[in-house]
């Protein structure tokens, strides 16, 4: 039983509390996940500390694939369903430390602190997998998504921008997406 105090309570915590204004303004309703100018902020927070320390910073790009097929066919609930879906199973396997955010329709951005470009494509492709190996049901019909995924990681030694490794990991998802699909694409 938790016996803290309501004031010691973080915002957004324990059961039945609605969200503060706060977390209803850094988190999609859909999906759970930040949206995209929070993931932005956090990215440009963390490039700077990864700048300063010298530590590695990577970015994975993750977008459901066929989500144009799945629009048509399904419709709107049905790509609503299944990205609330795919967000609640990387979620559950991240790093508490980790963002994920809502990128744009279909596609999901993390940011992993401290972590390598092997590390990072590990972390990928457990999450690849993670998708691949779910079914969600839509109107009594199972749907098996996929995902495409994108990795990059700093080389603080060759200066940069965040919006140069966000630029890498778009191009290795954009590869990803193009080799056909359901599969991972790390940095080089």
């Amino acid at each position: 039983m938790d016996r803290r105090r309501q004031s010691d309570r973080l915002p957004g915590e324990g059961e039945g509390t609605p969200p503060d204004g706060y977390h209803a303004a850094v988190r999609d309703p859909r999906t759970g996940v930040y949206v995209r100018p929070y993931f932005e902020e956090s990215l440009r927070r963390e490039y700077a500390f990864s700048s300063r320390h010298g530590t590695l910073l990577s970015v994975v790009l993750i977008q459901v694939d066929a989500m144009d097929i799945l629009k048509t066919t399904w419709g709107p609930k049905a790509v609503e369903a299944v990205l609330s879906g795919v967000a609640g199973r990387m979620r559950g396997a991240l790093r508490a430390e980790d963002v994920i955010a809502s990128w744009d329709e279909g596609t999901f951005a993390l940011i992993l602190r401290d972590v390598d470009t092997g590390t990072a494509s590990i972390v990928a492709e457990r999450l690849r997998r993670t998708v691949a190996s779910s079914r969600d049901m839509f109107d009594g019909f199972p749907v098996r998504p996929t995902v495409s995924v994108g990795v990059a990681t700093t080389h603080m030694d060759a200066g940069g921008r965040p919006t140069d490794l966000l630029s890498m990991a778009v191009a290795n998802l954009k590869r990803a997406s193009e080799g056909g699909g359901d599969r991972v694409v790390p940095g080089l």
